[in-house]
């Protein structure tokens, strides 16, 4: 299970209004999206971990992300949830700032 699918990065370029920028472009700028994305949905659930799952979680080797995926999704049950909320989050701040 990934917690940002491809359907749901390709509606959020759609709804950007991102499909006039040539292939490449737009999956450039969609990586950095996520990437924004998926580090304020993961500051968020570091925030809500205990002492004791934080070190569990820093023991998860860095670029492992099956792992850290299983471990986030045992410890906080909802963080799909959390991921579709963010990207509505950073889907209406970019939007806002646009002017729409």
């Amino acid at each position: 299970m990934e917690l940002i699918d491809k359907k749901m990065i390709d509606g959020l370029a759609e709804e950007l209004g991102l499909g006039f920028l040539a292939e490449e472009k737009r999956d450039e700028m969609m990586e950095k999206i996520v990437e924004l994305i998926t580090k304020r949905a993961g500051l968020k659930i570091m925030e809500s971990l205990s002492e004791e799952e934080l070190e569990e979680f820093k023991k998860i080797p860095q670029g492992d992300t099956g792992k850290m995926e299983k471990f986030l999704l045992a410890k906080s049950p909802d963080v799909k949830n959390l991921f579709v909320e963010e990207v509505e989050l950073v889907k209406n701040e970019m939007l806002e700032f646009r002017g729409n």
